[in-house]
């Protein structure tokens, strides 16, 4: 059947590792770099360009390159994180003919998704040729806070990279697998902040069995956001100085954000770095470059607001678990961002002690996933038993404009929930069951994960006629949902995923073709 290799699709750099007899690798490219940028370049008329050699893209043709595609896999138009994209990227973002953003690039249009399913071709390929076998399974490491959609939407994009999908596993549950040693007994926060999401999640390690106690996130915050925090200062005092504003060309503002990047990064080992640009714009026939000097404390000013936030997630998901930070017994802190010393000093004040040594910041999770896919496909492995949750609640759209619930956050997975459901008037043959996700009472400020339509019901009065909705949530975050009609016995379960438009059946088909490729 060949390797199955573990993936770490991350909104700025992904990663692909292997495992073999309980020894996990990083897979690197021909430069021996094992952590790859999640950038996609799209020439006119030929094939895309991702990873490194997508990177200097960025700056020479940015209305065709994508970036942190990510953010946008698996959302509605009307998110606010897609709406935040629409006019302050590079790339155009545009309304697809469902309700989903969609890329425009020369004429025509990508999914997210799409690519997504670009750079995990890229992570295939460099498997297949550091391996020298071909490599048609993995396990695809996920942020813990993604809803059922963007969980549907990634599968999808690894299908479309011909890549069957054993398991999904939540990023921070991979990050604690990837540790060698392995973590001892005890319970442990998982801090991981990544390019363009952040999570945390306090599980418990008992021999070989992971059990998650609770888990959180903020999917719009990350380090991507940092480098425009960065970015935005900077721009606002040559804006000042000089007249002139740095986002108003495409390319520059681009080639600012990557140089923040670097500025940022750099700081991790140094503490000053220099900001430099040539050739920015214009003033009186003159040409203007931009030149600035970046501190470790200029920086930790700049992000406050932002490492801020991850600290309230970080003390919200505690309280979940009902949990003091002085009753953990470790700290494990794993994405590229988690490097910035601003982040370390802050989550150590907050949790009163320093981070587990040993950790990988961004191959952590590829080598969980990695270590997950050995045991997966059969092998020896070191995984373990991993007891996951639920991310976030789930129910069905009540006629009155609430929400039924089916299961609360931090469930335990594998779960099954039931629900009836009855008609609102009288010889109403057909029910269309909307389900969602989210924290609100409110059915219309949560995301739509689908609908289910139950038809030809057997005439009777309003609420004589009852549908019994039973949901399964399976290891990996999917749902699964089917409906009982309880005077016929007649099971309905063609759940049709709204982001997707695609049925359970459809969802099937491509992964078979995924599998066969």
């Amino acid at each position: 059947m060949g390797p199955v290799v573990g993936i770490d699709l991350g909104t700025s750099r992904s990663s692909v590792a292997w495992s073999s007899r309980g020894l996990c690798v990083a897979i690197p490219d021909d430069e021996g770099r094992v952590d790859h940028p999640s950038v996609v370049h799209y020439p006119a008329g030929g094939p895309a360009v991702a990873g490194h050699d997508a990177v200097p893209f960025l700056i020479d043709a940015p209305a065709h390159t994508v970036f942190a595609a990510k953010r946008l896999i698996g959302r509605a138009w009307v998110d606010p994180e897609v709406r935040a994209a629409v006019g302050a990227r590079p790339y155009r973002v545009v309304k697809g003919d469902g309700n989903y953003p969609l890329i425009s690039l020369h004429g025509g249009t990508v999914a997210p998704s799409a690519v997504s399913a670009d750079v995990l071709r890229h992570l295939r390929a460099l498997a297949e040729r550091r391996l020298g076998v071909p490599v048609r399974r993995a396990v695809v490491a996920v942020p813990a806070n993604f809803n059922d959609a963007q969980r549907e939407a990634t599968r999808v994009a690894a299908w479309q990279a011909g890549l069957e999908v054993l398991r999904l596993v939540n990023e921070p549950t991979a990050a604690a697998l990837s540790i060698a040693p392995p973590l001892p007994d005890g319970t442990f926060l998982i801090y991981d902040f990544g390019g363009g999401t952040f999570d945390v999640t306090v599980l418990e390690r008992s021999a070989d069995v992971f059990r998650v106690i609770a888990t959180g996130g903020d999917m719009a915050l990350g380090g991507d956001d940092m480098d425009r925090a960065m970015a935005e200062r900077i721009r606002q005092q040559f804006l000042e100085e000089h007249g002139v504003d740095l986002r108003e060309t495409p390319s520059t503002w681009a080639t600012l954000l990557h140089a923040c990047e670097r500025a940022k990064i750099a700081l991790a080992v140094h503490d000053e770095m220099p900001v430099r640009l040539n050739h920015v714009g214009r003033r009186g026939g003159v040409p203007l470059h931009l030149s600035v000097s970046v501190t470790r404390a200029w920086l930790a000013h700049t992000v406050a607001p932002l490492v801020q936030r991850s600290l309230a997630v970080t003390r919200e998901v505690l309280r979940a678990a009902g949990l003091a930070a002085p009753a953990l017994d470790g700290v494990v802190m794993v994405g590229g961002t988690s490097q910035v010393p601003a982040v370390r000093a802050a989550v150590a004040a907050e949790l009163g002690r320093p981070p587990v040594p040993g950790v990988h910041p961004t191959a952590a999770v590829a080598l969980g996933a990695a270590a997950l896919a050995e045991q997966v496909a059969g092998g020896a492995g070191r995984a373990g038993l991993l007891l996951d949750v639920v991310p976030q609640p789930l129910g069905l759209a009540a006629p009155d404009g609430g929400v039924v619930p089916l299961f609360a956050r931090n469930t335990p997975v594998p779960a099954h929930a039931e629900a009836v459901v009855g008609t609102t008037r009288d010889g109403q043959r057909a029910l269309s069951l909307s389900v969602v996700q989210g924290e609100s009472p409110r059915a219309v400020d949560n995301v739509e994960l689908g609908h289910l339509l139950v038809a030809d019901l057997p005439m009777g009065a309003a609420g004589q006629v009852r549908v019994q909705v039973c949901a399964e949530m399976d290891q990996d975050g999917m749902l699964h949902v089917a409906a009982v009609d309880l005077q016929t016995g007649r099971v309905h379960g063609a759940f049709t995923r709204t982001l997707t438009g695609m049925t359970e059946a459809e969802m099937d088909a491509l992964r078979t073709r995924a599998r066969s490729a």
